[in-house]
């Protein structure tokens, strides 16, 4: 793979390709139709979103020199295939396209796009990954402005946006981040308190959606499906795919299919 590309880590952008995806559908389901801007939408959001990636390597190349796994070793950044001097060039052109395709396309779009990097900027820069109650306040934010980006990129108004689907499936981002990641949490004391405040939280906006919006509730269901089916093969054939995603639409699935 071209050692660029492979610095945007293309396999995580999959992923978030997918989230905003669900955006999308769920936009489609409350206004029966998509704006044409759909995918230069896309392109705008991975692009900015890619050059968060490429800080995080920036952040984390002394890490990855010395990790354990051999595919994070292979990276271009800890593999000096490409400088860091390079690597910050990148960031930057692909973050300025990115938020001037998005500006041009609604001025909605470009704050989402730009909230988004501000938030994993600031999550990798003071390494909040080691503080897990602010840390995974910024992951579940994230995940939601990923959801977020998929319906503003069609109208810049978000009226009608069922806004407790979008929160729900974020929560659960954020609940899968706490039980996967083991040193996350300083002791078990803190993880279990932690989790079972963001579990109730998580739990109550399941009724919740169905009740304010059930139909709309039952075909993201659907659409989630579909995209565990689609991003099996991916899982399959890499290890540096989403895998919290994957996980997370998996135990979705489990979830709702005992309640509908």
């Amino acid at each position: 793979m071209n050692k660029y590309l492979e610095l945007m880590r293309p396999r995580h952008l999959v992923g978030c390709a997918l989230i905003f995806l669900m955006g999308a559908a769920l936009f489609w389901r409350v206004n029966n139709y998509l704006n044409s801007n759909l995918i230069l939408g896309l392109i705008a959001f991975l692009l900015t979103y890619s050059s968060v990636y490429i800080y995080n390597n920036l952040m984390d190349i002394e890490y990855d020199k010395k990790h354990y796994v051999k595919w994070k070793k292979e990276r271009p950044l800890p593999k000096g295939l490409i400088s860091e001097s390079t690597a910050k060039r990148v960031i930057i052109t692909n973050l300025v396209i990115g938020l001037t395709i998005s500006f041009f396309i609604n001025y909605a779009t470009f704050m989402v796009n730009l909230g988004l990097f501000t938030l994993n900027f600031i999550y990798s820069a003071f390494r909040l990954k080691n503080n897990p109650k602010i840390g995974n306040i910024f992951i579940i934010s994230s995940q939601f402005l990923k959801i977020l980006n998929g319906w503003v990129v069609n109208s810049a108004s978000i009226n009608g946006l069922p806004l407790t689907i979008p929160l729900l499936y974020a929560c659960i981002y954020g609940l899968l981040i706490s039980i996967y990641k083991k040193k996350f949490f300083k002791s078990r004391g803190q993880k279990r308190k932690y989790m079972l405040v963001l579990g109730l939280i998580t739990l109550s906006l399941i009724p919740a959606s169905m009740i304010i919006y059930p139909t709309t509730t039952g075909f993201i269901n659907k659409v989630i499906i579909l995209l565990v089916i689609g991003a099996v093969p991916l899982k399959v054939f890499s290890k540096d795919v989403n895998k919290y995603f994957n996980k997370g639409l998996k135990v979705n699935l489990i979830v709702n299919s005992i309640v509908f």
